[in-house]
């Protein structure tokens, strides 16, 4: 990667115009004039980047040298840094997005709370239903009460008076029997919300996680990155072209 930054055509025009070697010719070609001055090579099992330029100047050969080294190694950390930035801006992308999910979805579970309490509707029947228990208890013993008042052929107001509570409590059990079906349905379909509700959340958190795990270990190998193209030695003026 280095070798191809060191040779483009593009550096190799800046070095041109900053350093103005005498002898050059300007109607050659720049892969020409590039070819003829400039070559860049890594030396096997090394992580060190050779630039020489070979020109009549002396001095124009190790300006010009060390120019696309200085350059190479400027634009090699100026790449490395943009980079990072994209990488981190994708990775941040994805943790707001994570994050704004996550939110959202607290707030509908905090919602879903307020609106449908199902500890609230899971107390209201089980009142309901011990109520209705006693209702029945009741009823039974009214209805023990009125087989005994009818079979001693009692009639009268004491038989009527039993008669018109055992209709009371067997109206008053059928009003519970049907809220405590309309409660248990309700009830059902509140946990069913919920249910899905804490599904939602639960995802969430983890899709959060994943992405604020993976934001934390793109810094870490930033951080740790070790390898920094820099100019170890600019070289000297040669005493011959």
């Amino acid at each position: 990667v280095y070798e191809r930054v060191a040779s483009s055509d593009t550096l190799f025009l800046r070095a041109v115009e900053h350093i103005h070697p005498q002898g050059a010719d300007a109607a050659d070609s720049v892969e020409a004039r590039k070819k003829r001055i400039l070559r860049g090579t890594k030396p096997a099992n090394t992580a060190i980047l050779e630039i020489r330029a070979t020109m009549t100047e002396p001095k124009s050969a190790q300006a010009m040298a060390q120019y696309m080294a200085e350059q190479t190694a400027e634009l090699s950390r100026s790449l490395d840094i943009q980079s990072q930035t994209d990488l981190a801006r994708e990775f941040r992308v994805q943790l707001d997005a994570a994050s704004s999910r996550l939110a959202d979805v607290r707030k509908a579970r905090e919602a879903v709370s307020r609106t449908e309490p199902v500890e609230g509707m899971e107390s209201r029947l089980q009142n309901a239903s011990d109520l209705k228990l006693k209702v029945q208890t009741a009823l039974s013993a009214a209805r023990a009460d009125l087989a005994g008042s009818l079979a001693q052929g009692s009639g009268g107001r004491d038989t009527a008076s039993v008669q018109a509570r055992v209709e009371a409590l067997e109206k008053q059990e059928s009003v519970l029997s049907a809220e405590l079906a309309a409660t248990a349905s309700q009830l059902e379909r509140w946990k069913a919300h919920r249910t899905g509700v804490d599904a939602d959340q639960e995802a969430a958190l983890m899709a959060w996680e994943t992405a604020s795990a993976r934001m934390n270990e793109m810094l870490s190998s930033l951080q740790s990155r070790g390898e920094r193209l820099r100019v170890i030695d600019p070289g000297i003026v040669p005493q011959s072209p």
